[in-house]
């Protein structure tokens, strides 16, 4: 008994769709939308941002194994490229997350030196930090994952309808709260913050943006 059991269990791991996301909110948005359908793998450990990551000969091989693969996009993961080049995986479908939604240009440095790890060309990338773009990411994420994996459409449409509502209901809440505060100015350490700005009337200032001192 206990040994068919395993047997199912394993059979059921197999059966998954197997996914592979880049940094912590695109990992939660997929879990999210995901469920039991597909099993998710991070490239990157939750407690790391893009520009920390150094790739391993595993995370080679999570590629060169996986069915998907959901990013951020607009630049954020510049070394995904050489990344699954080297996988080598021809029928890796990828999903980005960013596709349609409305962006804005970068106040920091543009010159397209991907190797910088605060440049990344003229788009800002952080478009999760409005709650209401969120929304778009994790919608391109399900249309992506019912793409590669249609006998889970119904999973994937209910589980992704209740992760907008919550986004939403999020959206509510820090508009309320920041009201009192429209067209005040916060400061942050780099150009990471101006959809969250735009999105709730705010100004956002960057350390990285203030000039070297004579």
């Amino acid at each position: 008994s206990c040994s068919n059991t395993k047997a199912t269990d394993q059979s059921t791991n197999q059966s998954k769709l197997n996914v592979v996301t880049t940094f912590l909110p695109i990992t939660l948005f997929t879990e999210a939308v995901a469920g039991e359908c597909a099993t998710v793998t991070a490239l990157i450990p939750p407690n790391l941002g893009p520009h920390d990551f150094q790739a391993t000969p595993a995370d080679i091989a999570a590629l060169g194994k996986a069915t998907v693969l959901v990013k951020n996009g607009l630049g954020m993961e510049y070394f995904l490229d050489k990344l699954t080049k080297s996988a080598n995986n021809s029928l890796l479908q990828v999903i980005d997350s960013s596709l349609g939604v409305t962006v804005i240009i970068s106040d920091a440095g543009t010159d397209g030196d991907k190797d910088n790890d605060l440049n990344y060309g003229e788009v800002n990338p952080h478009i999760w930090l409005d709650p209401l773009r969120a929304v778009q990411q994790v919608e391109n994420i399900r249309d992506g994952l019912v793409k590669a994996d249609p006998d889970c459409t119904e999973g994937y449409t209910q589980r992704s309808a209740a992760y907008v509502a919550l986004l939403k209901g999020l959206n509510t809440t820090i508009a309320t709260q920041l009201k009192p505060f429209q067209g005040q100015t916060f400061i942050a350490f780099h150009d990471f913050a101006p959809y969250f700005a735009e999105r709730y009337g705010l100004k956002a200032d960057f350390v990285v943006d203030v000039p070297e001192m004579n």
